[in-house]
């Protein structure tokens, strides 16, 4: 471990977690306390993660005697490492990552720019946005009051379209970027290639296999899970059959509401619990005879009977 790893608490994790929605940390023990493990989470997005500061983390002190990156979840989750640093937190430093990060491309994230979106630091207006509509705003400010000065002096006009110019150009190239990237991931294939390569193509698997064996379109399928992404998708994967689930808190209903014949999409979750040898699937709600149709990687497809 390296000396002096206290006094670089700017983290940067080049790690990718295989699920999107998994929880990613960082772990450390320090000499004073080796029987304590400290953690502080690291955010991600995109396959990208975020600089985890620690400058005001009293735990990231003293002598750093192990480290480790930690990702919690589903058993079989797994998350590619490929190298953690550390930097000193200097204004050059700090600088230096927002230029950084200002620059860099990213893939496509859903948006033909990168406007506003509530809790995700990564897809706030992005600084070529606000430059350059208020190099515009500015610039259609003064017009009128220099239209007498620009038709003398045509070149300063010129000057101000090459600004508003260049960042067009910058916004263009960061949109090809993207989809460049975005290709190269995941390929430009029929849809449903995509989702068999797809972080939830576990879940599309099996719901495909589910979608296979139904013949009646009013089969009603109800998901349950812990995790909101999981939920989704199983869901989205799931259509055009009836399906019927807490998109927002992932609340399980009550077992008088479902009935025989009806089919159970169990993503990972710690409020369901099957028991094998009375057959029955057990939650706060109540309890459902069922038994199993597939299951692939935690995922468990049930079907309600007698």
């Amino acid at each position: 471990m390296p000396s002096g790893l206290a006094d670089r608490p700017l983290i940067r994790c080049d790690c990718v977690p295989r699920r999107p929605d998994a929880p990613l940390g960082i772990l450390w023990r320090r000499a004073d306390h080796p029987d304590k493990t400290f953690n502080a989470p690291i955010e991600h997005e995109l396959g990208e993660t975020q600089l985890l500061d620690l400058s005001q983390n009293h735990d990231w002190s003293g002598e750093i005697v192990g480290l480790a990156v930690a990702l919690g979840g589903n058993p079989g989750d797994v998350v590619l490492i490929r190298g953690v640093t550390a930097q000193t937190d200097t204004v050059g430093t700090r600088l230096a990552t927002e230029i950084a990060n200002w620059a860099g491309f990213r893939k496509w994230d859903g948006q033909s720019i990168n406007l506003a979106i509530v809790g995700a630091r990564d897809r706030a207006l992005s600084p070529v946005l606000l430059v350059a509509v208020g190099d515009r705003l500015g610039f259609a400010g003064v017009l009128p009051d220099a239209s007498a000065t620009i038709r003398n002096h045509p070149r300063d006009r010129h000057r101000g379209h090459d600004r508003v110019g260049w960042f067009d150009a910058r916004w263009q190239l960061d949109l090809l970027a993207k989809y460049r990237a975005t290709i190269e991931e995941f390929g430009d294939g029929p849809i449903e290639e995509l989702w068999r390569r797809g972080p939830d193509a576990d879940i599309y698997a099996l719901a495909t296999s589910v979608k296979r064996g139904i013949r009646d379109p009013k089969q009603r399928v109800f998901v349950f899970g812990d995790e909101p992404y999981s939920r989704g998708r199983a869901a989205y994967h799931l259509l055009p059959l009836l399906v019927h689930y807490d998109a927002v808190s992932g609340a399980m209903p009550s077992a008088q509401l479902i009935r025989t014949g009806d089919l159970i999409f169990l993503t990972w979750s710690r409020q369901v619990r099957y028991d094998k040898d009375a057959q029955q699937l057990i939650w706060n709600g109540g309890a459902v005879r069922v038994k199993p149709l597939g299951y692939i990687h935690g995922n468990v497809v049930f079907k309600v009977v007698a």
